[in-house]
């Protein structure tokens, strides 16, 4: 087996050598059209050509594959189109070499792996054809056919608005009718300008779509020239630019009614926190009202004014639906607060973020209170916006203080049965220190539960920020025993992605729990609340008890499938990775060689991606890190992965996998093994399975399996059985082009519990 491998790999490196296409001299000359290249690489053949030389400079930066391609009966109209595994790659005709950015006469660029394009020959020569692959990776492979160019369409007949009329939108609907000859176009070109001709190509309209309406207002009473060209994949109509139109655009509309403050449209507060009846307004060609923005910021030259009748101490201004209207984008909607009358305002708050509400406190029920709106850009008509408003009323949430705690009942099981909604919304400070948790808790909410175990889980879930400040979802938690009035913290939770495990709890006493945005006034979240039993502890919950790993030749020989769920945390240090939790325990005896690998992996469906290793000697009590032996990320996805060497042979050591508590992950099944390739020759573990059908072996790119029904998941592994690799639920066709030139197994978990393992060779 070792010799047919060598042979391969041999066999490899030989057409890899064959590959010598990389500059004029050695261009491979197109004798006839169509051509078609079949798969090629540019692996092997040199950067000879960078970046810089081609007709996109953008590209450039790989290997080069030159073609020649003799023009004779020009001019003519070539069509090209190019495949391939490589994503990012450039065809770059050119008219001499070394090529430059003058002597180009057309491209086509893909970013997609796949492009068409159509390219015109004006002169009869030798011209040149470069195929490069950039950015990263800086080669791969390519698939170029070159064929005469099909006819291109007719013109298009212009038939709206009319020719040289005044529209009354600034967003008027152009249209046209296709030519009742000729090749059915793919598309239309929409060229449109305030110059004649216009040289601005504003979109391509697919077909069998006849008219484009812009998407942003155009200038207001300006004349706009306009023309169409039919094309079928960039292949154009040719003189379509001889028919060109015009038309002129409306006066801006008259300033809004509210323009002033004087002026403001009274709006009704909200008796709760939902807007039955928002406000429509706009700011377009509003004029500046000359009160200065004071400590606000942006330009109010297109301000517009609104009043509402405070009837509580706490209102939110809510704006929403806002879109650009003028003839620049924008939806930098600002908005202030005012007290006082007109002529005598006093600004209370600045709200620059038209996504959150705006939260006003200390209000005099009964006054009257002035809100400015107005877009920061300067320019009343190119940055403008509609939008609707509408004043709430914040319903403190009725579990505001402890001794309104909500009372939750705790699962019968590890399960969340019914959780319980809440929001911090609205809420104010209880007045009970924080420490010794951390945060601000101005917006505290309350729970309790009774024990009916020694321990028990809370978890919080569907965290949404609905507060006025930045987006946050930062909730903390904290756990009390005691009464109000005389509550003891025993716990506190700063990660609400993972949840809070109480222990040590008295069944029958009760419990509290508060709830809160850890930042200051404005941040506010909603969020699910459950109390749950917590799920039992697995055996190899210390390092006392840890399960014993069979080291095998590869990850795949004796990998097993366990869980850290119910685990606690030991307080075992890292030192790679101090943001962890929840840790179980292994041991493994090193072997002969001194080397051991141990790596961790995913299981499909598990909540558990993100895990960190620890590995030990000595014994439990007076473990001692083993250098080197600790790591995070450097595993497949972020599982981890640590490599061994020089450790004593027959000695044992300890493994403490933790689940990392940075984000999202959350306990679960994991994949774990232990192994060095010395170990290899004990048990030939990848030997070929017969019924495992592949195909191609070697392949390029994709495998396809004749038969995928029931597969699970499958690993792919390098010679070292390394795993490089996983594919959850795959069909018959796997796409594994990412990986380098060699000899891999494919480890295939099928759903019953059958493993399989079949070799292959990536060209």
């Amino acid at each position: 087996m070792k010799k047919v491998f060598i042979f391969l790999i041999v066999l490899l490196l030989s057409f890899t050598g064959l590959n010598a296409q990389n500059d004029c001299a050695t261009a491979v000359p197109i004798t006839a059209l169509p051509f078609s290249s079949g798969t090629q690489t540019t692996c092997g053949s040199v950067n000879d050509y960078p970046a810089g030389s081609f007709c996109n400079a953008s590209y450039g930066g790989g290997e080069d594959y030159v073609y020649s391609l003799a023009i004779t009966g020009a001019p003519v109209n070539l069509k090209f189109t190019m495949g391939g595994g490589a994503t990012w790659k450039i065809v770059s005709v050119h008219s001499a070499c070394p090529p430059t950015a003058g002597n180009c006469i057309g491209s086509i660029a893909a970013s997609s792996g796949s492009g068409i394009g159509y390219i015109s020959f004006p002169t009869n020569g030798t011209y040149y054809v470069y195929v490069d692959t950039w950015p990263a990776p800086a080669c791969g492979e390519f698939t170029l056919n070159i064929e005469t160019a099909p006819p291109a369409p007719n013109c298009a007949t212009l038939t709206a608005p009319a020719n040289a009329t005044n529209v009354t939108t600034s967003t008027p609907t152009l249209s046209w009718t296709p030519s009742a000859t000729g090749p059915v176009p793919t598309g239309y070109k929409v060229y449109l300008g305030t110059t004649n001709p216009p040289t601005a190509l504003v979109t391509t309209v697919a077909a069998p779509n006849i008219s484009y309406t812009p998407t942003v207002p155009l200038l207001y009473n300006t004349t706009y020239y306009w023309y169409v060209v039919p094309t079928i994949d960039g292949n154009d109509a040719a003189g379509c630019n001889t028919t060109i139109w015009s038309f002129t655009t409306p006066a801006p509309p008259a300033p809004p009614t509210n323009d002033e403050c004087s002026t403001a449209v009274m709006v009704t507060a909200n008796a709760g926190s939902s807007c039955a009846s928002p406000v429509a307004g706009t700011t377009l060609s509003a004029t500046s009202s000359g009160i200065p923005v004071g400590t606000c910021t942006g330009n109010p030259d297109d301000d517009v004014w609104y009043s509402f009748m405070a009837t509580s101490a706490t209102h939110n201004i809510v704006l929403s639906n806002v879109a650009s209207v003028g003839t620049t984008s924008s939806t930098s909607l600002y908005l202030q607060v005012f007290s006082g009358g007109c002529a005598g305002l006093t600004s209370l708050i600045c709200d620059t973020s038209a996504t959150t509400p705006t939260a006003l406190t200390g209000l005099t029920i009964g006054n009257i209170y002035y809100i400015r709106v107005y877009n920061s850009n300067a320019g009343s008509t190119a940055y403008a916006n509609t939008f609707n408003i509408c004043v709430i009323t914040p319903v403190v949430p009725a579990n505001d203080n402890c001794d309104a705690a909500v009372s939750l009942t705790p699962s019968t099981t590890s399960t969340c049965a019914t959780p319980t909604s809440g929001t911090t919304l609205a809420a104010t400070n209880s007045g009970l220190a924080v420490a010794p948790c951390t945060g601000t808790a101005d917006d505290d909410v309350w729970y309790s539960f009774v024990a009916t175990a020694t321990s028990h889980l809370v978890a919080l879930s569907n965290v949404v920020s609905v507060g006025t400040g930045t987006n946050s979802t930062s909730l903390y938690l904290q756990a009390f025993s005691g009464a109000c009035g005389s509550l003891t913290s025993i716990l506190c939770d700063t990660t609400p992605a993972s949840p809070m495990q109480l222990t040590g709890l008295t069944v029958g006493n009760t419990y509290y729990l508060r709830v809160y945005n850890s930042n200051g006034a404005g941040y506010a979240n909603s969020f699910n609340i459950c109390v749950t039993l917590a799920p039992t502890p697995p055996a190899n919950d210390n390092c006392s008890s840890p399960i014993a790993l069979t080291p095998g030749g590869t990850f795949a020989q004796n990998a097993i499938t366990t869980t850290n769920l119910g685990a606690t945390t030991d307080g075992t240090p890292q030192s790679c990775q101090t943001n962890a939790d929840n840790n179980v325990w292994y041991s493994v005896v090193v072997p002969a060689s001194g080397s051991i690998t141990i790596a961790t992996g995913p299981v499909a469906g598990s909540l558990m991606t993100d895990t960190v290793i620890n590995v030990f000697s000595g014994s439990c009590g007076t473990l001692t890190a083993v250098p080197g032996g600790c790591d995070d990320d450097n595993g497949v996805d972020a599982y981890s992965t640590v490599n061994l060497t020089g450790q004593t042979p027959g000695s044992t050591l300890l493994i403490s996998v933790f689940k990392w508590n940075g984000g999202t992950p959350q306990d679960g099944q994991f994949q774990l093994s232990a192994y060095d390739g010395s170990l290899l020759g004990t048990v030939d573990p990848v030997a070929e399975v017969k019924d495992v059908k592949v195909y191609p072996n070697p392949f390029t790119d994709y495998v396809n399996f004749a038969d995928a029904k029931d597969l699970k998941v499958i690993s792919v592994l390098d010679m070292s059985g390394r795993l490089v690799k996983t594919i959850a639920n795959p069909g018959r066709q796997i796409n594994l082009s990412e990986l380098k030139a060699g000899l891999y197994i494919l480890k295939l978990d099928y759903k019953d519990g059958t493993v399989k393992t079949v070799k292959a060779i990536k060209k």
